[in-house]
């Protein structure tokens, strides 16, 4: 995962802290959660991992919120996929959600290939959403920070001007709330 990756789920979990907080409520945050069960990853060979998994209760019920963040990803397809997978061996439980936000740098076909696997999955009665990620930042931007080196990061986003940091933060607390919403929807 880049540092704009992990940049965006550290703030997203800070988000959730701090929209949940006033109800006396604390997160559970897992970065990198492992999607598979234990079965099924010494069946298949492979341990994906969700970027970001966020677990609390609500209102008496549990909310699971399994997020992945596709910056520039070649193939953001393998993800909705990975989870289908994961439910082939169980329902999805109440309150638990698949989110898969795109950023612009993600090319328009594979996007669109996205959106597609993740509506023919809602068809199916599985609870994934697509939104978008970091909408404040087009291609360029997120091209500049797309970047391995925690250090060169921190340099990137610094040389960015205030005023896009700050709708950089508020994309991310804005995308926190939807997902918020989606896992507590009581159907």
């Amino acid at each position: 995962m880049g540092q704009l990756a992990r940049w965006s789920a550290r703030m997203i979990a800070a988000a959730f802290h701090e929209h949940l907080a006033p109800c006396g409520i604390s997160p559970s945050i897992a970065y990198e959660a492992a999607v598979f069960s234990k079965n099924l990853r010494g069946e298949i060979g492979y341990s994906p991992a969700a970027d970001l998994l966020v677990e609390y209760a609500w209102e008496g019920e549990e909310a699971h919120a399994w997020i992945e963040l596709e910056v520039a990803r070649a193939d953001p397809v393998a993800n909705p996929a990975k989870f289908l997978v994961s439910l082939s061996e169980r329902s999805p439980r109440r309150g638990e959600v698949f989110v898969f936000a795109l950023s612009q740098a993600i090319p328009r076909g594979r996007a669109a290939l996205c959106r597609r696997f993740v509506e023919m999955m809602r068809a199916r009665g599985f609870p994934v959403w697509v939104e978008p990620l970091l909408p404040s930042a087009n291609e360029h931007i997120i091209q500049r920070l797309n970047v391995r080196d925690s250090e060169v990061f921190e340099e990137a986003l610094a040389r960015e001007p205030e005023g896009l940091q700050r709708a950089l933060s508020g994309d991310l607390r804005a995308l926190a709330q939807r997902i918020h919403q989606y896992a507590t929807a009581r159907k």
